[in-house]
């Protein structure tokens, strides 16, 4: 539709492979509207598809025609928006406004809750095509509409300020209310009405950051972390954690508040960032030191414990206390993973001590019903025996965790770290070719969840074993790939190690051979 139009508009105009994919871009923008897709093609004679693309995103008021043939409601998108906004009554337009509030659809309870509008009157905007029903108990908007419809709530700050403090309230009561249906059986099914309004839990989140609602971000910050951390949104674990930690300390929340919050991003940085990750721990430990010790606190040490990071200041014993004050106060799931990172304190001095807890944490996970606990503690148990050098015992405890998250269709880069194991384990033990497969599985994982230096491992790897199976072009080819991600995202000693790769296989191929 968009060639069409633009070739009505320019008969010249021949878009090339980049243009193209601006032209994808244009239509998802517009959620395949025809009239918007009309109108932002008559603009390809005076713009180039990119910029086209740029202006879209900048603001509704682009999309308009300069040609005066068309009847003035199809001249653009706000004049045809106005049409629809005219023919609505009073409740019609304070019911299309307040929709505007929620971002990637709603349900019809949501609706009610937080918009106050009812059933017959969504569908009468359904009606009017102003609100679309995307399945059998939802609903949404075109995003150009919604647009529209958020301009008329922004002129009337005060019922734009309670909508959106009812949004809010509502989307963090959901993250609460689904943390427990996480942390047990329920949790595919959480992590599926969870995953639905994640654009509503992101905002919600974000207004509440913003208004210093700090005890709901408490209350809420759990589901939060469990729903970026099993689907592997770190970048929005990261971003979400960071505006709410920023706000608490720009506006005076208590230290356990400031230490929790700060924690968590932590957390969620070292996926992208190690030695930032590292300074946010210690700034999050020094909030949390002298406050009293409770579930949130407990939690942040865990979470050091599992990152490695040695100099937060974190010892062993206190992790320990936390372990103990975690199971007395009745706080199951914690304990089960304060158990499984206690281990990794014991696993390189004391792997049979490390067995012992690990093998607590399984059993409490067990109980629970916590089937992505469970593939983390496969993982742990893996560990542990590598060190006791049981590969067999240690390769299925890999692919046992790999297999659960398959099964639960979440977390990719667990099932990236396990696979790289896997591989470990396989070339230790001669099994080259299935070492090259798990790594290649690997590969794919860390591109899917944007873990390039992760990726620069597997392709440095994959060389290696490529050289040993004298493998020459395929060795040349990976190492070059690892070096050109080590080169873009700065990593010194990995480049050194692909660059002397580099060299080993130029020589091998003057030689005929690894030989």
């Amino acid at each position: 539709m968009f060639l069409q139009a633009a070739k009505r508009s320019d008969a010249r105009f021949d878009p090339s492979p980049a243009e193209l994919e601006s032209v994808g871009g244009i239509c998802r923008l517009l959620q395949g509207l025809p009239l918007g897709i009309e109108l932002a093609a008559s603009w390809s004679r005076t713009m180039t598809c990119p910029a086209i693309a740029e202006a879209i995103a900048r603001g509704l008021g682009f999309l308009s025609a300069k040609k005066t043939l068309a009847p003035r409601r199809h001249r653009s998108l706000r004049a045809a928006f106005e049409g629809s906004w005219a023919l609505l009554d009073h409740s019609g337009r304070e019911a299309f406004r307040a929709l505007s509030v929620f971002r990637g659809g709603f349900s019809a309870e949501a609706a009610e809750r937080v918009a106050s509008t009812s059933l017959p009157t969504i569908a009468s905007l359904v009606g009017k095509s102003l609100v679309r029903r995307s399945s059998s108990d939802r609903f949404d908007m075109l995003e150009i509409v919604r647009q529209f419809s958020e301009e008329r709530l922004q002129a009337l700050p005060e019922e734009r300020a309670r909508l959106g403090a009812r949004h809010a309230g509502y989307y963090l009561a959901l993250l609460s209310g689904q943390e427990s249906r996480l942390k047990g059986a329920d949790q595919k099914d959480a992590l599926v009405v969870l995953g639905r309004e994640a654009a509503n839990v992101y905002a919600g989140w974000r207004h509440a950051a913003a208004e210093g609602r700090f005890a709901e971000l408490r209350q809420s910050a759990m589901g939060l972390y469990l729903l970026c951390d099993m689907t592997t949104r770190f970048a929005e674990g990261r971003e979400l954690f960071r505006a709410a930690a920023a706000a608490a300390a720009e506006q005076g929340a208590p230290p356990p508040v400031c230490g929790y919050l700060r924690g968590l991003e932590a957390w969620f940085t070292r996926f992208f960032d190690a030695a930032e990750a590292e300074r946010l721990f210690a700034e999050s430990y020094r909030a949390l030191k002298d406050g009293p010790r409770d579930r949130n606190s407990a939690f942040i040490h865990v979470l050091v414990a599992f990152s490695g990071y040695r100099n937060v200041g974190l010892a062993t014993t206190e992790l320990e206390e936390d372990l103990a004050f975690l199971e007395t106060q009745g706080h199951r799931w914690e304990f089960a993973a304060g158990a499984e990172a206690v281990s990794g304190r014991y696993v390189d001095g004391a792997p049979e001590k490390a067995v012992k807890s690990v093998t607590r944490s399984i059993e409490v996970r067990t109980e629970l019903g916590d089937a992505w606990g469970l593939a983390l503690g496969a993982y742990s148990l893996a560990l542990c025996d590598l060190r006791l050098q049981q590969f067999e015992e240690a390769r299925a405890g890999f692919l046992k965790s790999v297999e659960i998250r398959r099964r639960l269709d979440i977390d990719p880069y667990g099932q990236m770290e396990c696979l790289i194991e896997v591989a470990r384990v396989d070339r230790r033990l001669g099994r080259l070719e299935d070492a090259s497969a798990r790594l290649a599985e690997s590969l794919d994982l860390a591109e899917r969840v944007h873990q390039r230096l992760s990726a620069a491992y597997c392709h440095r790897v994959l060389a290696e074993i490529a050289l040993e199976m004298d493998r020459l072009d395929d060795a040349a080819e990976h190492a070059q790939a690892a070096l050109d991600i080590c080169d873009t995202h700065p990593a010194p000693e990995e480049a050194a190690r692909c660059r002397d790769l580099i060299v080993r296989v130029a020589a091998a191929s003057e030689s005929g051979g690894a030989g």
